[in-house]
């Protein structure tokens, strides 16, 4: 099949972003897609025909950020539904807990199961179906019910009563920020692997942080580059200055009597973290 040029050609079939863009890229009338949540390649495929006067787009989803973790949909995707929202007028709306795919495309239907990534990576073979495709008056029948037709209202249909507004992404989207989704292909080979894993906690102990307090003469332009440097904070006190370093300082002596300027590169090159503080 050719991308954005295909139909499906079997009634019992897969549901895989390629194959849900590609009747979003080809509808002419009316774009209905409800699903728990969005991927990035078909929020980028509604976000193309957006610019379209002619096409009726409505798009239902669920507001939990948990759908997000759970991988039905992805942070990229509800990021570009974020932007598009800022310019663009979008019939969004929210059904809490939704957990069916629907997607309609003129009068072509296609209903399928969302896969959770965090479980599954889902299947890209019609041998291994996850969907129905269906044709004819079943369009206009969902479009009724989800309230996507000019002759019914939100507030009339059986689902997506509510709006999903930009506040309500951006709330999900500062979520699932501070709480991001675990990687879905790793989480994916631990479950298959769990007997294989093991989680081990140890501690170590008897470790200790070193200081040593040299006295150095430090000249004012001297402490002025020093404090231009990224690496070290110098402060002045009394004509005193305290060296903390973490690391070995193998010769106390040789480091007393360095020039403050050789002083700092010895440590950078030996490995030492060096701070300079009153």
């Amino acid at each position: 099949m050719n991308k954005h040029t295909a139909t499906p050609d079997r009634t019992f079939t897969v549901a895989t972003d390629d194959s849900l863009s590609e009747l979003i890229f080809n509808a002419r009338d009316r774009i209905l897609f409800i699903a728990p949540g969005i991927t990035e390649p078909v929020a980028v495929a509604l976000a193309a025909r957006l610019s379209d006067p002619k096409i009726s787009i409505t798009v239902i989803l669920d507001s939990d950020p948990e759908v997000y973790r759970l991988g039905f949909g992805t942070p990229e995707g509800l990021t570009i539904l974020k932007e598009q929202l800022g310019v663009n007028q979008i019939g969004l709306r929210c059904q809490p807990g939704i957990r069916i795919g629907v997607l309609v495309a003129d009068d072509k239907t296609m209903i399928y199961s969302p896969i959770p990534q965090l479980i599954e990576a889902g299947s890209t073979s019609a041998t291994k179906p996850n969907a129905l495709f269906l044709g004819g008056n079943t369009a206009t029948k969902l479009s009724e019910a989800a309230g996507a037709t000019e002759n019914t209202l939100p507030s009339d249909s059986e689902i997506g009563k509510k709006a999903l507004t930009l506040q309500d992404v951006e709330a999900i989207k500062k979520n699932i920020d501070e709480n991001p989704p675990e990687p879905f292909d790793l989480t994916q080979k631990a479950r298959v692997f769990s007997s294989r894993l093991q989680y081990v906690e140890f501690t170590v102990e008897k470790y200790q942080l070193t200081r040593q307090t040299v006295p150095i003469a430090m000249k004012r332009e001297v402490v002025k580059r020093l404090r231009q440097r990224r690496e070290t904070s110098v402060l002045q006190r009394r004509s005193r200055w305290r060296l903390y370093a973490f690391g070995a300082l193998s010769d106390a002596t040789a480091i007393a009597d360095s020039e403050p300027q050789a002083l700092g590169e010895g440590f950078f090159v030996k490995g030492a973290v060096v701070r300079w503080r009153r």
